[in-house]
């Protein structure tokens, strides 16, 4: 059984973010079923969407964001261990996916030292 840390938001954002707006809680997760893989955090999303975006959600939901992530533990027939994905998995450290609406990484386009552009330049907001 994974512990994944987690950024919740424990305010909506008044004036300029505080530190107070979010917080750090531990979730722990249950063991992946077939068809699913467990992806660990490389690069969190900051975009400027996403102060007005958190107003829809309630205190304590956790943080919006895209990331990227390397896939620890997969019972997944398309994602293998190794591979990168990008997914809308929020701030987080440990993610448990089925694959639905992820995007697995051209390693041939995304070395490990571009690996962030997918959440930048070429991501979303590039």
């Amino acid at each position: 059984m994974a512990t994944a840390r987690k950024y919740i938001l424990a305010a909506h954002f008044q004036g300029a973010p505080k530190r107070s707006d979010l917080q750090i809680v531990e979730e722990k997760l249950p063991a992946i079923n077939d068809g699913e893989f467990l992806a660990e955090a490389v690069w969190l999303s900051v975009d400027p969407y996403m102060r007005p975006y958190s107003r829809r959600f309630k205190v304590g939901d956790t943080m919006i964001g895209t990331q990227v992530a390397k896939i620890v533990e997969s019972k997944h027939s398309t994602f293998q261990v190794g591979d990168y994905v990008v997914g809308n998995f929020g701030w987080r450290s440990l993610t448990i996916s089925s694959g639905k609406q992820v995007s697995k990484l051209d390693r041939k386009l995304y070395t490990d030292q571009k690996l962030s552009t997918a959440v930048g330049i070429l991501g979303m907001p590039g």
